[in-house]
């Protein structure tokens, strides 16, 4: 180390103080260490030191309804519902979320908000979860921690709980606090770290000093619109619309992707002191509570909380433990408040309120002191105050517009050390200020000093706002209701409000009992402890748990209201506040009740069983008891043979050693056992134990791999109940579930490559407790309340999850399960084994052999082998078995053959059932087959089954194995398709037993069912495939034919949208209704849409299928809706339809993906061309380009582009349709001079038309709509002389579907110039051209479209119907797509397109049909056009010079009629146009271009109207909506040609008004 270069690091904290850069000296002392003694200084050196300061007073907040101004000082107002991100730091776990709902259906507010400090969450909730309305939440912090509580992280109150500041370890700071007027809601504030500078994204805004890109999206698009109410970009912050978890329950450790990075451990070092060291030096707060050695003042720093929020901490969340225990923020995701307009329903004027607003502030102390302080927001709050009157139409909230200036104003005084002044020799805020700003300025009944209240006589609190003599309001018991099996219910906590931190403070509690089933006092009344959490909040200590009424003093003297607390226990009791009722399946024994299998806790060999006695314990007793062991024995084919049982193997697995035996490998790819056709008893379904459970096996993990499951039978799912065991965050959950109460405990000790033992029992009683090598790694009695739905849980699996395909890596050695818990297990099996006999049992194995014994009851299953010989398979040599019978817990002696009375063992093996329908579907014909390994003289039988009632008795020959039952032998085929038909198999010795059997051995039941398997609430986005609604059928469509009808059918399963007022449906100005959903036909292409079903169809030996379901592509912004999907079978037997049944209702929500802001792209002119996502450029090369194509319909759009001037136009349009292509053109007009231009359109096909191609014809030839089948729109307009414009409108099917000089339409202007190479081209600068990429573009002759398709295409054309269960259908093929909006007034000329006409040829060779080709009916580009550079001088012979043109073109586009009304929606901004234009007078030296740019203008704010629904008249009778004034003015050009110069006059009709304007030469 000698030799090498030591540094020392040096820090400067960021104490959050704007305190300025520092210079001062840091001494570098050397010394030698030598056996942990150091020597004296060898050398000193100094060092100058500047440290820079970063901190920043800069504070995002969201106040009042709310109001939003981010970190750089942008306003704006949110008013949505919903979880949204306000602050999120963008590399470090930090953010900060808010939970916004409507007030009073007005607006939004702050209901809650959430901190997240890497894995921990601290909530403010002051709403609660339920949209219903409910009495407001105290405000109390919930800590939700996974661990440690992250270093550096401290909770300070205020004002006696209705203010709370968080300080982040980054040194960010976060406060909340109740809104002063709506105390129901809050206040949040957000004050910057250094760290989050250029760091920080939400909807506080891109922290950078620069409020202009403050409205950054998520995908790091900017919103450039100006309004007040950006919707869109609010909405994109919501955590629904950003497909993330919310964070209102907490967050579990592997829902984290950054973390915390570690502490480093710093020293302060000062001369003549000794180092202060600790791993949180780095940050500082001076508003930390105990951070300074100076005096702090309460009312500034508060009390320290974090450590009693830490021992009141859910740790960890619920919801990590139980899926079941997430609990979800309601919101409204479709709520938007309306527009609100002065004056106010009460006649208040904007000029009133704010005359109230500004007058209430400046009456204030508190401001009088403020106002000169630097950043306190003033004019900001003061516009937010009228806003707020403005909705709320009370000019009380003028009140609230002092808390946000207060806090700003404190929140400068605290950290702006410029504004410091001396205070007796320090440096410190200015006291004549600070001490000023008191809590609600001491609510007038005390004097403001030190920041702290002095308050008067009688008058106590932070704000002295509480008299004394007043008794406290006790409003509510939260929890009123402790389940005992929960808890010990001694803890009461109490909401309210006037609580006061004083000694005198007290609870008073009053003992209850039951009086049948009401409740009447018990005793005289006591007083408790209390515990002071805020002003709304108490917990109170009861002496023991019970039932009591419970109030609450300030003074001891004077009560709030009495409320009614219930400690109960829910095995036995059923409570509400009116009184409890027993339930009837308990026993009471003394004055106690237990519930059913309770056990006595003094002798747990006794327990109360109410089908025994009520009164009295019952003894346990070894026969009470079921418990079955499965020990592996072999595989044989896909069966795992056990003593007990036969399971199904997957996969192939091995046996292995194991510790007891055979244990079984699980490879953790492929293999797992199947449990799902055995009946797993209370492992299955633990309801059912009375005693409890107990299982126990051995265990080896061979990896460990996240969500793998031991075993399953979706115990652990919401909608489930049963058992489960399973690996996640690196730990080992177990979970115990019935069908209303879950258990889950977890564990860390989990080893890898060695066998645990592993034992779990489980109770009501006791809870759940697991165990590893006989030692408890995890219990616990709380349980999660759950509401289950389903019945059956039908899948059970080792090795597998039900829902999932993650393997386990794991070794199991066979199980033992108890129906009876650990503890009972133990000591019955101690006493039996002790008391039991052994006997020994010699057997051949030409008479038991190792299949049969796999096949025995559960007596057998029960026998523990002590020794097995055999011979090798090939020898008939007759060996011996011995069999060591030891006691079992439940005894049953199988014996065949014996003397009556007999107890004959029923068959092992379940038979299987077959069936086949007739080819005229006239009789079904059912087949059983048995297993027969009974001994000699066993007859067997077979019973069929209809339901539960058996029709038929079959005796089956000698050797026969099978019978047959013919559906003409039941009586009603139609009931045994729900009841279900079956057989059983039984077996008996007529000479020995007479007619004794065994008991029955039944088949699976052939029942006709049909599973919706999908859930209740579905996402599906707009342009999105079809979603496909799984239906499965337990038997095949034909088989349910044969029995119902007798006679082939079809079954069409439908969906169908039911019909509501609230929302209106979704219509087109022309009185067309849109539907939000559609449901994709089974009909093929080759029949009409007329024969269109609303869903598949099933026939024959069909037992799925799917209904795909789409939305409806629109091209319009109605936002996203909800809409109830009514699942339905309806089947077809010949010509009759039978009634529809419904199967399931499912909410359907539309993501809606048409953006407010205009996605098209334009060629317009030169051509200047701008991609979908708005990158402007120009392409002066001529030729045939790809415009626009999807990757995923055969359509597309092409340009020709010719020699124009010094540039290049557009001469024509290819619009592709699958293999036919219409062309709109003036290309034979090109260098030709005419007294008249026409259009001249013409469709090329081959065969039929595309289905769903529209070809529409505007003002008078001038103007063209075509709908692609995508419902993609383009419009072609006519322009100069030969030339057109082209304007092309995505729908939401070609979201990130583009390609072509248009670009790749995904909102991401960086990838918009992708070559067919796959090569990104760089967006060009301002006035510079791409031709390299634009080239790539540019198709070939042999590949032009000009006269036709010449290829061949397979393009689908499916059929969609819009269905409602009003009965009314329509159906079309591409019926996803809406035609509303595609033409204002046109004339469709597809089919006069369609129609040959006099002079046209036959279709040629190809098929197409065209018109007579002449000479001119082609197009020649020329490709060597050198066009001049983009940057090349002002020409010198134009009229106008540059300045004059840019000029005349921006007075024209602005200031035109549809320039001035179109403003709003293009953000005023039309200088890419004002550029064009000048770029075309430049090349040609005409004026006349600006037309061609003010008909863009006009075309875009015409679609840009059409497409935004929010500013359509709405009918109050439900008549069509109608579009507003059109903002649009047409265009009427005459042009003239002298002297080979292009001159021009123009002549502009706007509405009734006309002017002229002159050429300028």
């Amino acid at each position: 180390m000698w030799n090498r270069p030591a540094c020392v690091d040096v820090y400067g904290v960021p104490e959050g103080l704007k305190d300025k850069n520092k210079n001062m000296d840091a001494q570098l002392d050397v010394t030698v260490v030598t056996g942990g003694v150091a020597s004296s200084v060898l050398v000193s050196y100094t060092v100058k030191v500047e440290v820079i300061d970063k901190d920043k007073v800069s504070v995002c907040r969201s106040v009042g309804d709310p109001h939003i101004t981010t970190f750089d000082k942008r306003t704006y107002d949110v008013f949505q519902e919903g979880e949204f991100i306000l602050y999120r730091h963008k590399t470090l776990p930090y953010e900060v979320r808010s939970f916004f709902r409507s007030c009073n259906k007005k607006a939004a507010c702050n209901c809650a908000v959430a901190a997240r400090i890497g894995d921990d969450v601290i909530v403010f909730d002051r709403c609660g979860a339920s949209r219903k309305k409910a009495k407001k939440q105290p405000l109390v912090p919930k800590l939700f921690l996974n661990g440690q509580l992250a270093p550096g992280t401290t909770v300070s109150s205020f004002n006696n709980g209705r203010k709370y500041k968080i300080v982040f370890p980054s040194g960010g700071e976060l406060t909340v606090a109740v809104n002063g007027n709506r105390k129901e809601f809050l206040n949040i504030w957000y004050r910057a770290a250094a760290d989050d500078y250029l760091n920080s994204e939400g909807l506080c805004g891109h922290y950078d000093g620069d409020n202009s890109n403050d409205l950054m999206f998520p995908s790091g698009k900017l919103y450039s619109r100006k309004e007040r109410r950006p919707k869109d970009f609010s909405k994109s912050w919501r955590v629904d619309e950003m497909g993330i978890d919310t964070i209102y329950s907490g967050v579990c450790t592997d829902e984290v992707n950054t973390v915390i990075p570690p502490v480093p451990v710093y020293c302060d070092c000062n001369l003549g002191s000794p180092p202060v060291c600790g791993a949180d030096l780095d940050i500082s707060s001076c508003t930390k509570p105990d951070k300074k050695s100076r005096k702090k003042k309460k009312g500034l720093v508060g009390e320290d909380v974090t450590e009693v929020m830490i021992q009141q901490a859910t740790s960890p969340p619920s919801h990590c433990l139980s899926r079941a225990a997430l609990v979800l923020f309601e919101f409204n995701a479709t709520y938007i408040s309306r527009d609100f307009t002065w004056p106010t329903p009460t006649n208040i004027t904007e000029v009133q309120a704010f005359q109230k607003c500004k007058t209430t502030v400046e009456a204030s102390v508190a401001f009088q002191g403020c106002k000169n302080v630097p950043d306190i927001g003033f004019s900001v709050s003061l516009d937010s105050c009228v806003i707020d009157i403005q909705i709320m139409d009370d000019l009380v909230w003028a009140e609230e517009v002092l808390t946000s200036i207060i806090q700003q104003c404190q929140t400068q005084l605290e950290v702006n050390t410029e504004l410091w002044v001396n205070v007796s020799g320090e440096i410190a805020p200015n006291p004549t200020i600070i001490d000023n700003l008191c809590p609600n300025a001491c609510s007038g009944q005390g004097t403001c000093k030190d920041s702290e209240c002095t308050c008067n006589t009688g008058y106590y609190g932070d704000d002295c706002s509480i008299n004394l003599s007043t008794p406290p309001s006790v409003e509510e018991i939260p929890d009123f209701l402790c389940d005992l099996l929960k808890s010990d219910c001694r803890t009461v906590i109490v909401n309210g409000d006037g609580f006061l931190q004083i000694d005198s403070l007290v609870c008073r509690v009053q003992k209850l009992k039951r009086q049948g089933s009401l409740f009447v006092t018990d005793g005289a009344s006591l007083t408790g402890n209390v515990s002071f959490v805020s002003r709304e909040q108490v917990t109170c200590q009861l002496p023991n748990s019970g039932i009591y009424n419970v109030s609450v003093s300030n003074d001891g003297n004077s009560f709030g209201a009495e409320l009614t607390y219930i400690g109960y226990d829910s095995s036995c009791y059923s409570c509400d506040l009116s009184g409890c009722s027993q339930r009837t399946d308990v026993c009471v024994i003394g004055d106690s009740c237990y519930g059913r299998g309770f056990r006595n806790l003094g002798n747990p060999l006794e327990v109360c069983s109410p089908n025994r006695t009520t009164s009295s314990w019952t003894t346990f007793t070894y026969d009470l008891v079921v418990q079955i062991s499965y020990t592996f024995i072999s595989i044989v084919s896909n069966i795992l043979v056990t003593q007990s049982t036969n399971f199904t193997v997957i996969g192939n697995p091995m046996l292995v050693a194991g510790p007891s035996g055979q244990a079984l490998q699980l490879d953790g790819a492929t293999q797992y056992i199947d449990l799902s056709t055995n009946d797993n008893g209370c492992l299955g379904n633990p309801g059912q134990c009375q005693f409890g459970l107990s299982v126990t096996f051995n265990l080896k993990f061979v990896t460990l791999t996240e969500n793998m499951y031991i075993f399953s039978n979706g115990g652990d799912e919401p909608d489930g109940f049963g058992t489960a065991m399973y690996y996640r965050r690196n730990r080992l959950f177990l979970t115990v579930s019935t069908k209303t109460k879950e258990w889950t405990v977890e564990t860390t000790s989990v080893k890898v490559n060695a066998f645990i033992k592993v034992d779990f029992s489980w109770s009501e009683q006791t809870g759940l407790a697991l165990y590893f090598d006989d030692k408890e790694v995890a219990s616990t009695k709380i349980y999660v309340t759950k509401t289950v739905t389903v019945s059956v849980m039908t899948k059970f699996y080792i090795g597998l999850s039900i829902t999932t395909n993650i393997y386990a890596n794991i070794v199991i050695d066979g199980w033992t399960v108890t129906e009876a818990t650990k503890e009972t297990r133990d000591l019955i099996t101690m006493e039996t084994t002790t008391e039991a006999e052994t006997t020994t049992t010699e057997m051949s194995t030409t008479e038991l052999s190792t299949t049969e014994m796999s096949t025995m009851d559960s007596s057998t299953t029960e026998m523990e082998t002590s020794s097995l010989t055999s011979t090798d398979s090939t020898t008939t040599e007759t060996t011996t078995m011995e069999i060591t019978t030891t006691a079992k817990l439940e005894t049953t002696t199988s014996i065949q053959g014996s003397t009556t009375p007999c107890d004959i063992a029923p068959v092992s093996t379940a038979p299987t059932l077959d069936y086949t329908v007739s080819t005229d579907y006239q009789k079904v014909t059912f087949d059983c087959s048995v297993s027969q390994s009974a001994g000699s003289g066993s007859q067997y039988a077979i019973w069929w089954y209809v339901g539960e009632t058996i029709i038929k008795k079959q005796d089956l020959p000698a050797g026969s194995s099978f019978g047959r039952l013919e559906s003409t032998e039941i009586t009603n085929t139609a009931d045994a398709l729900t009841q279900g038909v079956s057989c059983g198999v039984v077996v008996s010795y007529p000479r020995t037993c007479g007619q004794v059997t065994s008991s029955v051995t039944r088949s699976s039941i052939l029942k006709y069912q049909v599973t919706v398997n999908e859930a209740s609430y579905i996402k599906i986005v707009e342009g999105a495939p079809a979603y496909p609604i799984q239906v499965d059928l337990t038997t095949s469509a034909q088989y349910y034919c044969s029995m119902k009808y007798q006679a082939n059918c079809d079954i069409s399963f439908t969906g169908k949208v039911q019909r509501v007022s609230n929302p209106p449906p979704k219509r087109c100005p022309d009185g067309g209704e849109i539907p939000d959903v559609v449901v994709e036909s089974s009909l093929n292409s080759a029949a009409t849409p007329m024969d269109a079903t609303c869903g598949p169809v099933a026939k024959g030996a069909t037992i799925s299928t799917q209904i795909y379901v789409k939305a409806m592509i629109d091209r319009m912004k109605f936002g996203n809706r909800n809409s109830t999907l009514n699942i339905g079978q309806q089947d077809r037997v010949g010509q009759e339809v039978k009634p529809e049944v419904l199967l399931k209702k499912i909410v359907v929500e539309v993501k809606e993906m048409d953006s407010l802001d205009l996605h098209h792209c334009q060629s317009i002119n030169d051509p200047h061309i701008r991609t979908f996502d708005g990158v402007y450029f120009d392409n002066f090369q001529p030729g045939e380009y790809l415009l626009y194509k999807n990757k995923d319909y055969e359509v597309e759009v092409r340009a020709a582009m010719v020699r124009c001037a010094g540039g290049t136009c557009n001469c024509g349009v290819l619009v592709r349709s699958g293999d036919d292509v219409m062309r709109i053109d003036k290309c034979k007009w090109v260098n030709k001079t005419s007294s008249a231009y026409p259009i001249n359109e013409q469709l090329f096909t081959n065969g039929e038309l595309t289905p769903r191609t529209q070809i529409f014809q505007e003002k008078d030839g001038k103007q063209f709509q075509v709908m692609l089948p995508t419902g993609t729109k383009v419009t072609v307009k006519d322009s100069y002389q030969a030339f057109i414009n082209i304007f092309i409108y995505p729908s939401a099917a070609d979201f990130n579907k583009t390609e072509g000089l248009c670009g790749t339409y995904d909102g991401d202007q960086d990838n918009d110039l992708l070559g067919p190479d796959g090569v990104i081209t760089k967006v060009p600068d301002p006035g510079k051209r791409p031709d390299g990429y634009s080239i790539k573009w540019r198709m070939s002759d042999a590949n032009s479209i000009f006269r036709g398709y010449r290829g061949t295409v397979a393009m689908a054309t499916p059929v969609y119907c819009s269905c409602y269960s009003d009965g009314t259908k329509s159906c079309d093929f591409f019926g996803d797509v809406s035609s509303c909006g595609v033409t204002n007034k046109g004339v469709d000329v597809k089919q006069d397109l369609l129609t040959p006409q006099l002079g046209l040829l036959t279709p040629t060779a190809v098929g197409r049909r065209r018109k007579r080709q002449a000479a001119e009916d082609t197009v020649t580009y020329d490709l060597n056009y050198n066009a001049p550079a983009p940057d090349s001088p002002w020409p010198t012979n134009l009229n106008l010079t540059e300045e004059e043109a840019r000029q005349m073109c921006g007075n024209y586009l602005v200031q035109s009629k549809a320039g001035v009304n179109c403003q709003n929606l293009f953000s005023g901004n039309y200088s890419q146009d004002i550029d064009n234009c000048v770029q075309d007078y430049k090349l040609t030296g005409l004026t006349i271009w600006k037309e061609d740019h003010l008909g863009g203008i006009q075309q875009n704010c015409y679609e840009e109207v059409l497409k935004d629904t929010a500013q359509w008249t709405q009918d109050a009778n439900a008549a069509p909506p109608s579009l507003p004034p059109s903002p649009v003015p047409s265009v009427v050009r005459t042009v003239a040609i002298r002297d080979n110069v292009w001159r021009a006059s123009v002549s502009v009709t706007q509405d009734t008004e006309e002017r002229t304007v002159p050429s300028p030469w």
